[in-house]
This record gives structure tokens, sequence and C-alpha cells, in this order.
């Protein structure tokens, strides 16, 4: 593993080697393999052969689990508005239930190489102010995507300092919360989790937090409904206090919908880590 300071690397020559390292691999089992970047997306500051590792292990997993003769993908895109770059892998597998999905990346010491390289992935996309989403289901293939921040300028960024306070983070995504609990705890943030909006309430009375990061999209009880049930509540203590939520970027109409139910303020998954501190610093110290 490379532990080098982050340097500026070219992200067509970094999707080029890992495909490469796998090619072999697609051709044994007649895959087509397709790869698109986006054409803004120059480089990256990142050490290279983590990113390597990142890339290739996903890769390798999706054509392990592609039949024969089906198709595997590399997608790259920048998101120059939140300053974040998105890479996807994606494939014509069977597909699986969230459950396992979930457990190739969570796995605790798993047996074999590859599965090893699977379960690495969260800390090192953590240890980059990234942040991992899985979209799965029966039928329809796997789509990992991995979110970076992304400096145009080539620049490292300024050193982040620590910040404190207690943060609820609402989501039923156990990748997410996995990650970004982790993240935020290393920052210095007091961080409690929740799986929905009812099991979100429940925890709220408890921990008093300074901040909620509500998902909109869960089981049980939803964010929408969550947040507006705080929003309601004859405490003041607990009516005020600020919400980002937190939603997929293809739902447009959430935006209105979050701020109409009473959120502060509203980010579409995937996002950087970074990008979420921000918001998170921008909020506390308006409510301090």
């Amino acid at each position: 593993m490379d532990f080098s300071p982050p340097h500026s690397v070219s992200i067509r020559k970094i999707c080029e080697t890992s495909l490469n390292q796998v090619r072999e691999f697609a051709e044994d089992k007649r895959l087509h393999l397709y790869t698109m970047i986006d054409g803004r997306v120059r480089s990256l500051l990142i050490q290279e052969s983590r990113l390597e590792a990142l890339m290739s292990a996903l890769l390798l997993n999706a054509i392990l689990a592609t039949p024969n003769g089906g198709s595997v993908g590399l997608e790259v895109a920048g998101d120059p508005v939140h300053e974040t770059v998105h890479f996807t892998v994606w494939d014509s597998s069977p597909g699986m239930d969230a459950g396992r999905a979930y457990n190739l990346f969570l796995q605790k010491d798993p047996a074999d190489h590859r599965r090893k390289a699977l379960s690495q992935l969260p800390e090192l996309v953590a240890m980059h102010e990234g942040v991992m989403s899985v979209d799965t289901s029966t039928g329809s293939g796997m789509r990992v995507t991995i979110s970076l921040p992304w400096h145009k300028d080539g620049l490292p960024p300024p050193v982040e300092l620590c910040e404190e306070g207690r943060i609820l983070l609402v989501d039923d995504d156990d990748l997410i919360l996995y990650i970004v609990s982790s993240y935020l705890t290393s920052c210095g943030y007091d961080v409690v989790t929740a799986t929905n909006g009812m099991d979100a309430l429940a925890r709220m009375e408890e921990f008093h937090p300074d901040l909620i990061l509500m998902d909109i999209h869960m089981p049980i009880m939803g964010g929408l409904e969550a947040i507006r049930s705080i929003r309601q509540s004859d405490r003041p203590e607990i009516a005020r206090i600020p919400i980002v939520a937190l939603t997929v970027l293809s739902m447009l109409s959430d935006q209105h919908d979050c701020l109409e139910a009473g959120a502060d303020d509203y980010i579409s998954k995937p996002v950087s880590l970074r990008w979420l501190n921000r918001k998170i610093k921008t909020h506390l110290l308006t409510e301090n």
C-alpha cells in the first residue's frame, strides 16, 4: 500500500491501469467492458496505488459476478458544484438483495484475498473523505459508486480543523452509516445513528443532537414525516434543531419537499464527505 502524500494523478491513466489489471478475467468470460470518462475530470489529488486498488477490486468483483457474455462498465463523472468526482462500476449480473450486497463490503475477517480487498474499501474511501453507495436489486445487476473530493485546480485543500458537536445520522443504508459515522467521529463529532424516522425520534430524545442528518427514503417512517414531527414539537429546543436532508441525486422534486417539511438544508447523494462536513460546520456555526 502506498503511504506517500496525495498527489495529482491522471484519472484516465488510473482507469486504464485498473481495467488492464482485470481485462484477462473479462476476456476469459467473454464480457464486454465499457468505459465512460467525463472530459472535465482530468486529475485527482490522491495516492495513485490506493485509487487503483479501489477500482481494480470493484471491477474484479463485477466481472466475477457477471455471467459469461455479459457486460461490466466503469463510469467517471464530475460534479463541479459539489467539487466531487463519482466513480461508478456497474455490471449485468443477476444482482442480489441489499443485505448480501452490504455484507460484501462490511464483512469481518474475510477468508480469501478478493473478499478482503472488498472489505477494505469503505475504510479507504472514508480515508479520502469520500462516500460509497451500492444500488442493487435482483435481476438488474449492481452499481457501486465511490464519490471523492475533486480539486479542480490541483491544489491540496486547507487543513480542516476538528469540530465539536452532537450529530444524529439517520439512514437505512448500512454502508452509508458506517462510512459517514466513522468519518464524522474522526473529525471530532459525537455521532449517534438511526435507521428510520421512528428510531430517529427516539434517539433524539435521548441524545439531544446539535444537528440531524436525515435520509428521506426509509422504511417504517420516512425522513419527511420525521422532519415534520420534529418541527411540530412543543419543545423549542427540539423544534429548532438544524436538519440537513439527504436524498438520492435523481429525485429532482425532493429539494422542494424537504424544505417544505422543515429541513434547513438539502444535500443530494452521493456527495463527498468534505462537502458534507462544510455543510455541517455552516449550520453549527449559524446555530451558535
